[in-house]
């Protein structure tokens, strides 16, 4: 028995990630992935994500699918998939997946550059306004703009 692929979408904006596994049947009988301690399970970042049960049989592969739910907001979130060997070390293989929230940085980002063009523009507009007050109240009504004396 080994596991010969693991995909995922590698790029994750949002939502559930779905993971897709495949398992090939190297030996001379069938094996179940049936019960609680015998599915086979995924582990991403420390989260266990059981697929469903199925059988694989002599000399096939099988492709099994199953999603993670609930991942974290932004991460480098790394998955692997391990079938135990008996007498040996396990079948691994891994993917990798980049979540980042790009609705949420979009919105942090255009709320900075609001934030920012309403700091300068408003902060130009009370130093015209200042420059005003001071030029009517020193009396010096020569007719210049403020512009002019720029």
């Amino acid at each position: 028995m080994k596991a010969t692929n693991l995909e995922t979408s590698g790029l994750s904006v949002g939502g559930p990630i779905s993971l897709t596994a495949t398992v090939k049947e190297t030996g001379t009988v069938h094996h179940d992935f049936y019960g609680p301690h015998h599915n086979l399970v995924a582990e991403a970042d420390g989260t266990k994500l059981a697929f469903s049960d199925f059988t694989v049989l002599r000399g096939s592969s099988r492709t099994v699918k199953t999603q993670w739910t609930d991942p974290p907001l932004a991460c480098v979130c790394h998955i692997k998939v391990a079938i135990p060997q008996k007498g040996g070390r396990p079948e691994v293989v891994e993917a990798t997946v980049v979540r980042l929230p790009l609705r949420l940085v979009g919105w942090i980002v255009m709320a900075i550059i609001s934030l920012f063009l309403l700091w300068r523009f408003g902060f130009s507009r009370y130093t015209l306004q200042r420059r005003d007050e001071s030029v009517a109240k020193d009396g010096k009504g020569s007719g210049a703009t403020p512009e002019d004396e720029l």
